[in-house]
């Protein structure tokens, strides 16, 4: 069973999208806010990836053709017991679709909507991986470029430990 990696450097994050575009705009934008980025085009190079290399942190598209990111998630979860890998699943399909309720009886994952801002993706990672897991760069780096600055005492960046400038 793989478990997440708990680095002492800069946290990995596996970005799946079939969509080549969005998935090279995902991974250079969250790479840029100071993370190490493994992009994959489906989600069967992503459950290969996070079991063979490990990871800190999922990025995934919803819908895909074949292994789409439900399955994805499921799968994921039934291979871990705890700490549960974070999970930020974007979507374009409406909020009432019957594949976010499940979503949503799911542990660490958040869905974010389409359109979304590329930076809500690398807030949204900072708020969901263990600081043990984030570098003093990595923690600079996000909350200058999304405008703010993290808790030095906070044992866990989240909402509430992150101030405006």
């Amino acid at each position: 069973m793989a478990q997440t990696t708990q680095r002492a450097s800069t946290p990995r994050v596996v970005v799946v999208d079939d969509d080549i575009d969005m998935r090279e705009l995902i991974a250079l934008t969250v790479r840029h806010r100071g993370f190490d980025v493994v992009a994959v085009a489906d989600g069967t190079a992503a459950m290969a990836t996070i079991v063979s290399e490990g990871a800190d942190a999922l990025v995934t598209d919803l819908q895909m053709p074949g292994y789409d990111g439900l399955t994805l998630c499921r799968s994921l979860r039934a291979l871990r017991a705890s700490p549960a890998l974070p999970i930020v699943v974007f979507t374009g399909v409406g909020k009432n679709d019957a594949r976010l309720e499940v979503l949503r009886h799911m542990n660490d994952i958040r869905v974010l909507h389409k359109p979304m801002g590329l930076g809500e993706i690398a807030h949204t990672l900072m708020e969901m991986i263990p600081t043990a897991a984030l570098d003093s760069k990595s923690l600079r780096t996000v909350a200058h470029l999304s405008g703010m600055r993290a808790s030095p005492t906070s044992p866990r960046v989240s909402t509430a430990s992150l101030t405006r400038r």
